[in-house]
């Protein structure tokens, strides 16, 4: 890419020749369509090649460095990519605008801030600052910024914050409405329990398992596994053909079911973590914005930590508190329906838990779309043969008739017939002889 700041490890591919490329995939494609979609700066610090080359040349220009080697070098990759000076990227820092700055610059800008030793290192620094490396010129200029790396871990926060809130309420929102539906549906309860009367009956004389009144559900998904005794069928195909049979309804269970398998891509755990995680970044932030002072060498129009931070607080704050309270309920209705199906809410993961639901559900609509597709087959097939049977019955009478009728007519009859016919087309050969 032109943008590129380092040598890079290559793609070893065969490039088309542009003439080749008209009426192709490639030809509808864009380069603009992928804006902002491919984070070029964590490539370039991944799949680098130059490291030391570069380095050599930076230390051959200087007479001083203060960052280690390979510090040095992601900021160097870090600042070809701001593309702003380093004035304005310090002027941007100090009035805390995030708008001239994505979410992985300025989490690389936290990363490489100055640390103490290095900040009382500029300090004591009494050269020539231009001798110093690129990185270190940017590094000692940030190093003058109050709270440089507080800012940028706050700036990158504030970008992350609002679509981390969209990510994890509607999954709370999925457990809460899975959790419900599971307590709720009758159908479900009904397939339950045509489940315990056929395992009860199978296992009648065992005395560990027999006379039932309920089973871990774990179980479910297994049931496709239980082979007939001539192993062309399970236990979930007898289930299934039973509710065919007897109370059809079911057979649309999974429709009363519709958040099971969303609730089963998450887990209640990680949400939770993910909510505490942004409480604790709130309650970080708003302590390190309660305890700043700014220095009087800093010009206070420009500096807009406090100012920027306390409105999004405020409002970052109450958001939380709200995913908070969703994250209560999704815990109490997880808990009440593990309860409910005899599950130990303690010790059981909620997106296992749905998954055995999820699973059991697909394994169970499968089976009956297979089911019914072969009696679909079978029928079709009973009609076919009919058909057969009848086209038959009927060229067998039809034969019968013919072999009657020929064997009851008179020779001389028969003769007279034929000489009748003979005589009538006689004249149209005739007529049509001539008038050729």
């Amino acid at each position: 890419a032109s943008g590129r700041q380092a040598r890079i490890k290559q793609v070893n591919w065969e490039k088309l020749a542009p003439a080749n490329v008209e009426d192709t995939v490639w030809a509808q494609m864009s380069s603009s369509d992928l804006e902002g979609t491919i984070e070029f700066l964590e490539l370039e610090q991944q799949f680098s090649l130059g490291g030391k080359s570069a380095q050599k040349k930076e230390k051959a220009d200087t007479n001083r460095q203060v960052l280690d080697s390979k510090k040095s070098y992601n900021i160097s990759i870090l600042i070809g990519h701001l593309r702003m000076s380093f004035e304005e990227i310090r002027d941007a820092v100090l009035a805390m605008d995030d708008c001239l700055f994505s979410e992985q610059h300025l989490k690389q800008m936290e990363m490489y801030a100055p640390e103490m030793g290095e900040i009382l290192a500029y300090k004591r620094f009494t050269g020539d600052v231009d001798k110093l490396s690129k990185a270190d010129r940017f590094s000692m200029l940030m190093s003058t910024v109050p709270a440089y790396k507080e800012r940028v871990g706050a700036m990158a926060f504030r970008i992350h914050f609002s679509e981390k809130v969209e990510e994890i309420k509607p999954d709370l929102e999925n457990i809460i409405a899975a959790s419900v539906e599971l307590q709720k549906s009758a159908q479900f309860k009904r397939l339950l329990q045509i489940i315990l009367s056929v395992g009860n009956y199978m296992n009648a004389g065992n005395v560990r398992t027999q006379g039932a009144v309920g089973f871990k559900v774990g179980i479910l998904p297994n049931l496709k596994s239980t082979k007939t005794s001539d192993n062309k069928s399970t236990l979930l195909h007898f289930v299934v053909r039973t509710v065919q049979a007897n109370c059809p309804k079911v057979l649309r269970v999974k429709e009363e079911l519709p958040h099971a398998a969303l609730a089963a891509k998450v887990s209640s755990q990680t949400l939770g973590d993910e909510v505490r995680e942004l409480q604790e970044s709130i309650k970080s932030i708003s302590s390190q914005v309660e305890n700043y002072r700014p220095p009087d060498d800093i010009n206070p129009e420009k500096d807009r930590f406090r100012e920027s931070m306390a409105g999004f607080l405020s409002d970052a704050t109450t958001k939380t508190e709200a995913l908070s309270a969703l994250q209560a309920r999704m815990n109490e209705e997880f808990s009440k329906t593990a309860t409910f199906f005899g599950e130990d809410p303690a010790r059981c993961r909620s997106d296992e838990f749905f998954a055995t639901f999820s699973l059991f559900l697909s394994d169970f609509e499968n089976t009956a779309t297979e089911l019914a597709t072969k009696e679909e087959q079978r029928i079709q097939q009973e009609k076919r043969d009919k058909e057969r049977q009848e086209r038959l019955r009927k060229k067998k009478t039809s034969t019968k008739t013919v072999s009657s009728v020929s064997a009851d007519a008179n020779p001389v009859d028969e003769f007279k017939n034929v000489l009748d016919v003979a005589k009538s087309t006689l004249p149209r050969w005739t007529s049509s002889k001539v008038g050729s």
